[in-house]
């Protein structure tokens, strides 16, 4: 976690988890974090101790994602971030070249994939416009991806926790919402 004064750049977008202790939002600046950092990328700040944190990064990663990154939407609890980025260094193997839905937990810094489909592939086109519930459990989004779920292109995935609370791994699953 990092802070200066004054970022050297536009943050946009901001929302705020639902107990006031976070605020999730795009920015261009620079100076916001330790890691380098270029073009859009989101960033956490936890106002309750001042801090700023790259979430658009791969966990011990130097540098940000090496695409822009938008539209976050925090948990109420704030500890769980979904947004759409067009970086693939966020996970490996990411080489679909298609702006993807990922999840950023504060519980360990981690990165996932949400737009993926049942067997694990990456998919076939853009997917974004992600929105998390308040609990943290349920992500829904849109995709033009015909292989998240053969032959549709409206996808929900549900994240469940893998362990008493949010500790663990989670378990995501994919389900047509009708159509």
């Amino acid at each position: 976690a990092y802070t200066e004064d004054i970022g050297n750049d536009g943050s946009f977008y901001p929302e705020i988890s639902g107990n006031g202790k976070w605020v999730v939002f795009e920015s261009e600046a620079t100076n916001l974090s330790e890691q380098s950092t270029s073009g859009r990328q989101i960033f956490l700040w936890n106002t309750f101790d001042n801090k700023i944190t790259l979430v658009s990064n791969r966990a011990g990663a130097t540098d940000g994602g090496n695409g822009e990154s938008r539209r976050a939407s925090i948990s109420e609890n704030g500890e769980r971030v979904v947004f759409e980025s067009d970086a693939s260094n966020l996970i490996s193997d990411d080489n679909n070249s298609h702006t993807d839905v990922f999840l950023y937990d504060t519980k360990d810094s981690g990165i996932t994939l949400l737009s993926k489909s049942i067997k694990g592939n990456l998919p076939n086109d853009a997917s974004d416009q992600a929105k998390i519930s308040g609990d943290g459990k349920f992500v829904t989004f849109r995709s033009k991806a015909t292989n998240i779920i053969e032959g549709k292109g409206i996808s929900y995935v549900s994240v469940i926790s893998g362990g008493v609370g949010y500790f663990g791994t989670p378990t995501i699953t994919v389900s047509d919402i009708g159509g």
